[in-house]
């Protein structure tokens, strides 16, 4: 919420530095509600993805085993199918993101 108004107050104080006279420049700079939804949507399931999938992997673990061989499990989520999709699908929505953003700019 700190992000949201600050963005709020820096874009009308940008306005203002921009403008040449005492009125601002007639520019719409208010927060798209929709998106500021969407992106809390996102990064909700995002964080719960993310978060759950480190305690997944955990339970399917075999401990003893390893820790009596003296290695522990450094490698079991490289091979797991879901996670390299779920990091996947981060960089490419991050990515097309990011293009969206400087096309319409």
């Amino acid at each position: 919420m700190l992000g949201v108004a600050l963005a709020a107050g820096a874009s009308r104080l940008l306005l203002r530095m921009v403008s040449g006279g005492p009125e601002a420049v007639p520019l719409d700079v208010s927060i798209n509600i929709r998106l500021l939804l969407f992106t809390l949507g996102v990064t909700m399931v995002t964080g719960v993805l993310f978060g759950t999938m480190p305690a997944l992997c955990a339970t399917r673990l075999q401990l003893a085993g390893s820790l009596k061989e003296g290695r522990g499990p450094v490698t079991a989520g490289a091979r797991n199918p879901l996670a390299k999709a779920l990091v996947k699908l981060l960089f490419h929505s991050s990515c097309w993101s990011a293009l969206d953003s400087f096309c319409t700019a």
